[in-house]
């Protein structure tokens, strides 16, 4: 990894929501002890969320000017500015940043026919990533 780079970092809102639903997780749990099967249910479902939502706060993302880095736990994601086709928000109650890029065949080269999707988790000071990332408002 480069050492020179910003590094984005989920926002803090992204983080008490899921300490939110961690511990929602944790007293449906304790709940699920008098009130049986039905809650439990509930409880485990609320476990997955709150281990996903925690997996994804781990995600890191930085931009310097060439390439896209997108971090997580199980994969690195190198995007060229090439590969970038447009960047726009995405959300209703946390705004945070959709990427669509064109994806690189095995051959190496970029795949203009086709498009997917990096939906970012809501990071702290994703309006500059946005901007270095030539996304456009959709008012102007």
């Amino acid at each position: 990894m480069t050492p020179n780079l910003r590094w984005y970092l989920p926002s803090r809102l992204f983080r008490v929501l899921t300490l939110i639903v961690a511990l929602a997780a944790l007293l449906l749990a304790f709940e699920a002890r008098r009130a049986g099967a039905g809650v439990a249910v509930w409880a485990g479902g609320m476990a997955i969320v709150a281990l996903w939502l925690g997996l994804h706060n781990l995600v890191r993302v930085a931009y310097d000017g060439r390439h896209l880095h997108y971090q997580t736990p199980w994969q690195l994601l190198l995007l060229e500015r090439g590969q970038i086709a447009e960047v726009r928000w995405s959300g209703r109650f946390v705004s945070r940043l959709l990427v669509g890029y064109h994806p690189r065949e095995r051959s190496g080269r970029i795949a203009m026919e086709q498009l997917r999707f990096l939906h970012l988790v809501p990071l702290r000071g994703q309006d500059e990533l946005y901007a270095l990332l030539g996304g456009r408002d959709e008012e102007g």
